[in-house]
């Protein structure tokens, strides 16, 4: 069995923390930043619950659907979520694990992203680039 990758990735963000982890559960703050900057996600599907579900389709310029779907594993009300991802548009992809930790950090907010159980560091390469867009993307949204 190849070897599996991860992913880190920490980002502060100038909003309370109640703010940014709301922001990953609320399907109106969903439609309004998630996904890399050049797609949208005009019907996110959440069931913000242990257990639950989400689904989450992008849309880029050309019209092609992605769609990334998973159970919610843990939620710590604002402060730890974690939560299974899988590509489902493709047959072939794993189910990865997603966790985010969040931490007051003065007036702002460190979030930390660790994803496991990547294919390869390409996918992790890939991941990143897709992570790094789309907070950049919850910034602006968190600040407007």
């Amino acid at each position: 069995m190849p070897q599996e990758s991860e992913l880190k990735i920490t980002r502060r963000f100038a909003a309370p923390q109640e703010r940014v982890f709301n922001a990953f559960l609320d399907p109106e703050a969903l439609r309004q930043w998630w996904g890399p900057e050049s797609m949208t996600c005009p019907k996110p599907k959440v069931d913000p619950t242990v257990g639950g579900t989400y689904e989450l389709s992008i849309i880029n310029s050309e019209g092609k659907v992605h769609t990334v779907a998973g159970v919610y594993r843990e939620i710590t009300r604002h402060e730890r979520l974690a939560f299974t991802w899988r590509w489902i548009h493709n047959p072939d992809s794993l189910e990865m694990l997603v966790t985010l930790i969040f931490t007051q950090a003065g007036d702002g907010t460190v979030l930390d992203l660790h994803q496991t159980l990547m294919a390869s560091d390409e996918a992790a390469r890939m991941h990143n680039e897709g992570w790094s867009s789309s907070f950049n993307k919850l910034e602006r949204y968190l600040n407007a």
